[in-house]
């Protein structure tokens, strides 16, 4: 049986899909993506929503945060403000919100999220996650 020709994830893909929900299901949104090389350690984007501020690293599975990254979480978190890692799987259907820690390559860690959908893990994120 030939192999399947489908096109791998990239962190690009993943932006552009959850670009797409924000549209369709958060109306009134402010989203900003970071990239560039004098930015080491930033997280991917910000995204505002009804006066909720979630920052937002991007990975693919099974790619994980760097040190600087965790460190940048955590100093969001220490003064008070909302900021996780969103893990998706190769083929849209996981995402994985980790918390607090740095990811290890499993999914037997013990804050961790699954979600069927961008939509699900978005909803969470902009609506219903804890400070």
């Amino acid at each position: 049986m030939p192999h399947s020709t489908r096109n791998k994830l990239t962190e690009t893909n993943l932006k552009q899909a959850i670009y797409k929900v924000l549209d369709k299901y958060f109306p009134g949104h402010y989203r900003r993506k970071f990239s560039g090389q004098f930015l080491a350690g930033c997280l991917d984007m910000v995204i505002i929503y009804q006066g909720r501020t979630v920052w937002l690293e991007l990975k693919i599975y099974p790619n994980h945060l760097t040190p600087i990254q965790q460190n940048e979480i955590d100093k969001i978190r220490k003064s008070g403000g909302l900021a996780f890692c969103l893990v998706a799987k190769d083929d849209l259907t996981c995402f994985m919100l980790i918390d607090d820690r740095v990811m290890e390559a499993t999914v037997n860690v013990i804050d961790l999220l699954a979600y069927d959908t961008i939509e699900e893990a978005l909803r969470y994120l902009l609506i219903e996650a804890k400070q």
